[in-house]
């Protein structure tokens, strides 16, 4: 993209940026930004934000990898969470109702995983795990994501859809796309 993505504006800000304020918006517990790439450039622009900022050196490993950095870093600060809310930067629709409602599925189920689902029927994030499932989250490799768990756990998925906040940027062209689209003047 030629430059770092979480960096590129969003909303008045950037898009790492934007997803901190939405998880703001919802909690006063501790929000971990993981950063792997480009962490040296992207850290300091979270300095206002008070939050806890760790960086995953192995972050070229995948996704699935990341997850289980971050979890053992969020258990190594506190132990006594009840679960963890899984996010993404890249995701700006996504709204602090949406990921309210989540939390708000979490409490009505006992050891849920809540999880997002695409309208092709993939599970992806947002999605909530219960603190039963950290140990299974510390465990995965590679770039599959906490997908497995999911499908290990359906007895105790439910699913979320938010069909219209998907919006994945992957490519400077979906993002060019999506901005126009959602910055009117």
């Amino acid at each position: 993209m030629g430059t770092p993505k979480q960096l590129l504006p969003w909303a008045g800000n950037t898009l790492l940026g934007h997803a901190v304020t939405k998880a703001k918006e919802l909690t006063n517990d501790t929000i971990l930004v993981i950063l792997g790439a480009h962490s040296e450039e992207i850290k300091p622009t979270l300095a206002y934000a008070a939050v806890a900022v760790t960086v995953h050196k192995d972050w070229k490993k995948g996704l699935g990898t990341s997850i289980a950095w971050g979890v053992g870093q969020l258990v190594q600060r506190e132990s006594q969470w009840d679960g963890i809310l899984i996010m993404l930067a890249d995701q700006p629709l996504i709204t602090s109702d949406y990921l309210s409602s989540i939390l708000n599925r979490y409490k009505a189920v006992e050891q849920p995983i809540i999880a997002t689902t695409y309208s092709d029927q993939k599970l992806g994030v947002p999605a909530l795990f219960d603190r039963c499932y950290f140990e299974e989250l510390m465990q995965l490799t590679g770039d599959k994501g906490a997908k497995e768990i999911m499908q290990k756990h359906k007895d105790k998925l439910v699913l979320l859809h938010a069909e219209e906040m998907l919006a994945d940027i992957d490519t400077l062209d979906d993002y060019r796309r999506l901005y126009m689209a959602n910055h009117q003047s």
